[in-house]
């Protein structure tokens, strides 16, 4: 079981004016202005770029037994941990979330906030009530002014509500859910495209500019290749602590055993991230 990082505390510029249905929350002027500061390219940024990661319909579909990780997991999770500090902000309760973050095997986040990190009261916390991510939130654990501020922040999340205080920092993905009929048919290489598009940010000096006149463009929206990777997925087993390898065409959901894909050798088929010397960038090739 994970603890609270210990730079979470409770933030001081969260707005308090919640209702019954929903927080009445705006975005600031100076957050604004923030994102109107151009962005140039710089190829040795001073520092690395923070990557807030939701967990539940953006990598994981949650079953009643364990889990699914969206295709692609461990290619995505490598480049995210080799070029960028990650952090995990999800709105689950803390034992959801420690049974997701077994999708990081040994890669260690920077930071883990759970539905503890919201300014909910005991009702809002324990129902179904709508949760705002405030990046304001997590500069301030970190120290504003300091190391994570808006030009170099980015948070991948299925929900535009959930990161409009902020919104030129966020990367809306398209929802994960196992039992998407158009993803069992179609396939999902979203984190293919999430990763081309990080490669473009990683190199920005100012991301929410850059991300205000080049937003993310989801690949549900995109022509899919019906490539047999776009199909395999991780199930995670939370009674064993194990995963396997399953491929959802073959999947039903009603069904109560998983069918395992055989093993299977590398193949040239498979994505590949390849390091080019010239640049140190990253290029993401797909052979299919």
């Amino acid at each position: 079981m994970y603890h609270l990082h210990p730079l979470y505390r409770a933030p001081l510029h969260f707005n308090s004016n919640y209702n019954s249905r929903r927080p009445q929350l705006i975005t600031s002027d100076y957050y604004l202005f923030q994102s109107e500061q151009p962005s140039v390219q710089v190829l040795d940024p001073p520092h690395r770029q923070l990557v807030i990661l939701d967990l539940n319909g953006t990598l994981v579909s949650r079953s009643n037994s364990g889990m699914y990780v969206r295709p692609y997991q461990d290619m995505f999770l490598d480049y995210l941990f080799k070029w960028f500090d990650v952090m995990v902000w999800s709105s689950a309760q803390p034992h959801s979330v420690a049974n997701m973050c077994r999708l990081f095997g040994s890669r260690q986040p920077v930071c883990i906030w759970d539905r503890r990190c919201f300014m909910l009261s005991g009702s809002q916390y324990h129902g179904k009530f709508p949760t705002i991510k405030n990046l304001e939130a997590v500069w301030w654990a970190f120290g504003q002014g300091t190391k994570y501020e808006a030009h170099n922040t980015i948070l991948i999340d299925d929900s535009s509500h959930k990161t409009m205080m902020q919104p030129y920092n966020a990367i809306h993905i398209s929802t994960f859910d196992h039992r998407d009929k158009r993803l069992i048919h179609k396939g999902d290489k979203e984190l293919i495209h999430v990763m081309e598009y990080l490669e473009k940010l990683r190199s920005q000096s100012n991301v929410s500019n850059y991300i205000r006149h080049h937003p993310y463009k989801s690949s549900s929206s995109t022509t899919t290749t019906d490539h047999p990777h776009e199909h395999q997925v991780y199930f995670y087993d939370f009674t064993t602590g194990q995963r396997q390898l399953v491929d959802l065409r073959s999947h039903v959901s009603f069904q109560k055993s998983i069918p395992p894909l055989p093993p299977s050798s590398p193949s040239s088929s498979l994505p590949i991230a390849i390091e080019t010397s010239s640049s140190n960038s990253l290029s993401i090739m797909q052979t299919l």
